[in-house]
């Protein structure tokens, strides 16, 4: 029993290494640039080429054997008209009055990004519909920015957006709602490294009472750093790479103080692990930040989306962490609990947490 639970738990952990992006901490961020003349409306829309084309299978509109590889230039730039055919129909532009609009649409493949411009036929209340990528997990971040606004519209897959009126007034609790639930989503579930670690610190914990300990200074610390990043007081974009490889560090330094039994075997020494947790916490603040900045930050109402952003990661914390304690709580005091269950699941984050820091120290 406990050699079968020991394998599953390791390939458990290795399968979500091995689905873990090099960069974590961005959201599939699409770009929406909208310009109103008197001749119409104007869209453009940037997104990640290959996540277009896999969403268009998921959709059914395209094959799969008609995918291309992801680094295929020629073969995206063919497929580029097709593609930019299939978005227009599930942008499904309208007028006021509900009935479609005549538009036109083109397609450029430039690297990674495919450019789709529409010219749409409509004056006032065109409306499109921001759903390119169906079943997406965690779903997209569309940025709207309209020509002239220094804001951004943060909108989310399926959203109807009208593209010919100013951006709805949204107050502060509108603002902490949106961003909460970029937060949650990005720990639950797509901050694979973030939900290692709190597992990490999970095992470390002898009890609820050392735990609340470890995540309230892991959450005093990340807040910090992103509070600080977000208002450009710490320029952390320069250093992402670093960060990144630090914050897969940080999980296998948890995972081997666990597997030591450091937090079993020194009761009377909580401030030591209190204080790398802290250490850690700054540290996975600043790829908080690096998330956040690339959906974009209301330059206005900076302080509601940095509250809500925060609230969001630590409900997905505390998703991961009651989850955790609600699998493993019957095991906790059985005499095979260290060999079964911390070793096996600390070994495999600790490799998982080796493979991320090389991969990201050299992609």
């Amino acid at each position: 029993m406990i050699a079968w639970l020991r394998r599953a738990l390791i390939a458990l952990a290795l399968l979500a290494g091995a689905a873990e992006s090099a960069h974590a901490h961005g959201f599939l961020v699409v770009d929406v640039q909208v310009e109103s003349t008197t001749d119409g409306t104007s869209v453009v829309i940037i997104t990640d080429r290959s996540e277009l084309a896999l969403a268009m299978v998921r959709a059914g509109l395209l094959d799969e054997v008609d995918l291309p590889a992801p680094d295929d230039d020629e073969a995206y730039r063919a497929l580029a008209p097709r593609l930019a055919r299939m978005a227009l129909s599930r942008l499904a532009p309208v007028g006021a009055d509900g009935v479609p609009l005549p538009s036109l649409i083109d397609a450029a493949s430039s690297g990674t990004q495919l450019r789709l411009r529409i010219a749409l036929d409509g004056r006032r209340g065109v409306r499109i519909r921001l759903a390119l990528h169906p079943e997406h997990t965690p779903p997209p971040v569309y940025r709207v920015r309209r020509v002239g606004s220094t804001d951004a519209e943060i909108r989310h897959e399926g959203d109807a957006v009208d593209l010919a009126s100013a951006p709805p007034t949204e107050t502060s609790w509108d603002l902490i709602r949106r961003y909460t639930r970029q937060g949650f989503l990005h720990v639950v579930p797509d901050g694979m490294d973030h939900i290692l670690f709190v597992l990490g610190l999970a095992l470390l914990a002898t009890g609820w009472r050392r735990l609340l300990a470890l995540v309230t200074g892991f959450t005093l610390a990340h807040s910090l750093t992103l509070a600080l990043t977000a208002t450009g007081i710490i320029p952390a974009a320069r250093f992402e790479r670093a960060i990144e490889v630090a914050i897969a560090l940080s999980i296998v330094a948890v995972a081997v103080e666990a597997a030591l039994g450091r937090g079993q075997t020194a009761p009377s020494r909580p401030w030591r692990h209190v204080a790398l947790v802290v250490f850690f916490g700054l540290i996975h603040g600043l790829g908080f930040a690096g998330a956040l900045a690339g959906i974009g930050l209301p330059v206005s109402d900076l302080a509601p989306a940095l509250v809500g952003f925060n609230l969001g990661v630590e409900a997905g914390q505390v998703t991961v962490i009651a989850s955790a304690w609600a699998m493993a709580g019957w095991t906790r005091h059985r005499p095979w609990y260290r060999a079964g269950v911390v070793l096996p699941v600390s070994a495999a984050i600790a490799v998982c947490g080796v493979g991320w820091a090389l991969q990201r120290a050299w992609s």
